[in-house]
């Protein structure tokens, strides 16, 4: 039998203690498009071909409830359920057609730190939009854990994830497809979301996605810069629930085949290779360590 991989992050699903603020920001700020809006939820997408990027839920404390992982084919879902069994990973909901708007056919699962992941196939695409001003997918996202070679572990066995490269003893990136890295850890105290990056086309298409984001009032947290690692502009910015998101674009050019690991220095250029972004404040760090998701435990 064969043992299929995730072939590509879809998305992510947030609890947001003040749902309509959050919604508006996601909409009228930050760019995504708005797909439904209950009292208890509401869905988003990106201007890419993906039918969900984002599903916010409300709660009274702010978290990250699921990742949203894909793989080609119903086959593909089958054969990796048989495979996730066999490895004693723990299946939450076993293969069936989803009810949610978009169909498809999915199952959730829990890694080993409790993280509730849905792998889904068959599901509806929207038509592409172009403005480059807006995100057109989530690019990757970091979790932080205070066990990065688990997370190797798992991600890799489980889901076909591969090592792309480390930052020193801090980060692991992991790739399940041609980008440099669809999954990040990062070394921390307790399990909780470090940010989510949203891609943008082109440089220009940032500028005025940040002029649109500070002119609703949210101040960039860090940025405007150029990770060394991979090339990738970025922006960052804190979500009226506190979660860290970036804008991203034009990462490096990345060969699967030919890459090689290799362990970064966590030196200011391999930070921000233009040296344009002033260091982040503290309430910007402590969002990315998961702070706001901690409060009332």
């Amino acid at each position: 039998m064969r043992t299929p991989g995730v072939d590509h992050l879809r998305g992510v699903v947030l609890t947001a203690p003040d749902l309509a603020a959050s919604v508006r920001f996601y909409e009228q700020a930050w760019g995504l498009l708005c797909l439904e809006e209950r009292t208890d939820h509401a869905v988003f997408r990106a201007l890419g071909p993906e039918y969900q990027a984002l599903r916010l839920e409300a709660a009274a404390k702010p978290r990250l409830a699921r990742i949203d992982l894909a793989v080609r084919s119903v086959r593909d879902l089958d054969d990796l359920h048989v495979s996730l069994t066999a490895k004693q990973v723990c299946i939450v909901t076993p293969p069936s057609r989803l009810r949610e708007a978009g169909g498809g056919y999915g199952m959730e699962v829990l890694d080993h730190e409790g993280r509730l992941v849905r792998i889904s196939a068959d599901l509806a695409e929207h038509a592409p939009i172009h403005d480059d001003s807006r995100p057109i997918r989530i690019s990757h996202i970091v979790l932080n854990s205070p066990d990065l070679e688990a997370c190797r572990f798992f991600y890799s066995d489980a889901f076909g994830f591969v090592l792309s490269d480390k930052s020193a003893d801090q980060m692991v990136f992991l790739r399940c497809g041609t980008t440099h890295y669809d999954i990040a850890f990062n070394q921390a105290e307790t399990i909780s979301l470090n940010h989510i990056s949203y891609e943008l086309h082109y440089y220009g298409g940032v500028y005025k996605a940040v002029e649109r984001v500070t002119e609703a009032g949210v101040p960039v947290s860090w940025g405007i810069g150029c990770h060394g690692v991979n090339g990738s502009m970025f922006s960052y910015f804190i979500d009226p629930s506190g979660f860290v998101i970036e804008y991203s674009c034009q990462m490096r050019p990345f060969d699967p085949v030919a890459h090689v690991p290799t362990t970064w220095e966590r030196t200011s250029i391999n930070m921000d290779a233009w040296g344009t972004a002033r260091p982040p404040a503290q309430d910007f760090l402590d969002a990315m360590a998961g702070l706001p998701q901690r409060l009332n435990d």
